[in-house]
This record gives C-alpha cells, structure tokens and sequence, in this order.
C-alpha cells in the first residue's frame, strides 16, 4: 500500500509539475507571440516611413526633373536669341563694311573733285576776268 500511495504522490507530482510545465510554456509562447507582434508592428511602421520618404524622394526627383528641362528650354532660347544676336551682329557689321567702303569712296571723288577744281582755277588764273560788253 505504501508502494501505491508513493506511487500515488509521484503520479500526482509528475502531473502537477506537466501542469506547471504546460502553464510555463504557454506563458513562454504567449510572450513569444506578443514579442513577434510587435516587432511586426515595428516593422510595419518603419516600413510604412520608408514608404513615405521614399514617395517624398519620388517627389522631389519628379520636380528636379521639371526644373531641368525647364532649364533646359530655358538655355535652348537662350542659345537661340544668341545664334539670332550673332547672326544681326555679322550682319550689322557687312552693313558698316558697306557703309566705310562707300564713304572711302566719297572721301576719295570728295578729294579727286576738290583736285579737279583747284587745277581749273589755276588754269583761269592767268587769264583776267573777261568784260565784254558795252
């Protein structure tokens, strides 16, 4: 009998302590699941800011993107009212050439008339004024 009660109380303690096990390992398990809960919550989050920043980032790139080729049209008709600028200034300067080699010209029928004129006032000059008349 005494063999039975002890194994009575063995079988009794045995149990209780699978109880207490079990209890533990539930426990274990239940911190286990809340820890990996929050580390997904963790992670969402954190996910969820690099989702922000990254549209943000997408943003920003998008408007540099804008910015550049408006700069870029900007300085093509930059470039073109320089080409324009270049080409009226050639032209401006052909029309000065013009202008200086025909004044040359004038200078010089100027000075070849003058010469005509005073070579034919000196002919005359030996001559008195003619009176004729009464």
């Amino acid at each position: 009998v005494a063999a039975a009660a002890a194994a009575a109380e063995a079988t009794a303690k045995a149990e209780a302590a699978s109880k207490e096990a079990a209890a533990q390992m539930a426990k274990e398990k239940e911190e286990v699941a809340r820890q990996a809960s929050q580390s997904v919550l963790s992670l969402q989050e954190t996910l969820a800011a690099k989702d922000s920043q990254a549209q943000q980032l997408e943003q920003q790139v998008k408007q540099l993107a804008e910015a550049v080729q408006e700069g870029s049209v900007k300085t093509q008709a930059y470039d073109d009212q320089l080409v324009n600028v270049i080409t009226e200034k050639e032209k401006l300067q052909q029309m000065v050439d013009a202008l200086q080699a025909q004044l040359a010209e004038a200078n010089n029928a100027t000075r070849q008339a003058e010469a005509a004129a005073a070579a034919a006032a000196a002919s005359w000059a030996p001559f008195p004024t003619c009176r004729c008349g009464p």
